[in-house]
């Protein structure tokens, strides 16, 4: 997990993330209560946010629909880089 995750957030997403289905969260007995009790969400009010009365924390501004000085800038790598014709055999009938 990531150093800056806490332990509650890492405990949680141990067990929703576990490959055996009948160890992860939401699959045990107790269903979706298991998370909705979890103690990282131990702050939350489930009928404010069924409500969609729940106030976030943090609400983005942006121009329009594809504004995006919210997100990282990146530059794209060649494909043609990536992928040598070695690798290109593999998706041949792909």
């Amino acid at each position: 997990m990531p150093i800056n995750f806490s332990s509650n957030l890492s405990h949680l997403n141990k067990n929703l993330l576990r490959v055996d289905l009948s160890k992860r969260y939401g699959n045990l007995v107790n269903g979706i209560s298991d998370i909705k009790h979890h103690r990282w969400f131990i702050k939350i009010d489930w009928i404010i946010l069924y409500n969609k009365k729940l106030v976030p924390p943090y609400i983005p501004t942006f121009t329009s629909p594809s504004d995006t000085h919210n997100f990282e800038s990146f530059v794209e790598e060649d494909a043609s880089i990536v992928c040598n014709g070695v690798d290109q055999t593999y998706f041949a009938d792909f």
